[in-house]
């Protein structure tokens, strides 16, 4: 997923997904105006940027961008070594263990994810693949208008790939041995 703040309108945010799908969010001025922030609510921003960055999908940059936080001062909320601070020793304390949970998880949740879309891209080619092609053919009336002449649809196979067969199945065979 990639958050990108529109240029011509700091208020709207367009999200695009990796499987092409796109969301657009307006912000009202008054959530996107600068003011200083309370420990409570940076700590809430903070706990939700770390949520999202744990599903495994998202950059921790473009999660910083979805709750209005720079990634630089994410960085600073989640510095271990800082020198003791007594007001905000516990927040940076509190903002890094979330931080490195929230890699772990970030990790997992990737890898598993990414397992299971070779799962699916290595039993489509060793399935082999079908699917439908059309053919939209445009002829010109007397004025010049492009008109439909005729719509030709055509399946198409691809056969299983030999080279894929082969690697499941000594796979398959070194996992059930």
């Amino acid at each position: 997923m990639i958050v990108v703040r529109d240029k011509s309108n700091p208020t709207k945010f367009i999200r695009t997904h990796s499987d092409g799908m796109v969301d657009v969010y307006i912000m009202s001025e008054k959530q996107t105006q600068k003011h200083k922030l309370s420990l409570e609510e940076k700590l809430r921003r903070a706990r939700k940027i770390c949520e999202l960055y744990s599903l495994g999908e998202y950059t921790i940059k473009s999660c910083c961008e979805v709750y209005s936080v720079k990634y630089s001062t994410f960085q600073y909320w989640a510095q271990p070594n800082r020198k003791p601070d007594s007001k905000r020793r516990g927040f940076v304390q509190d903002v890094h263990e979330l931080y490195k949970r929230a890699c772990v998880e970030n990790e997992i949740n990737f890898r598993e994810r990414l397992k299971e879309a070779v799962r699916i891209g290595l039993l489509k080619l060793a399935r082999g693949i079908e699917y439908e092609e059309e053919e939209t053919v445009y002829r010109f009336d007397s004025n010049g208008m492009p008109y439909v002449s005729s719509v030709r649809k055509t399946t198409k196979t691809i056969l299983p790939n030999d080279n894929v067969l082969i690697f499941l199945a000594n796979t398959v065979g070194a996992f059930n041995t």
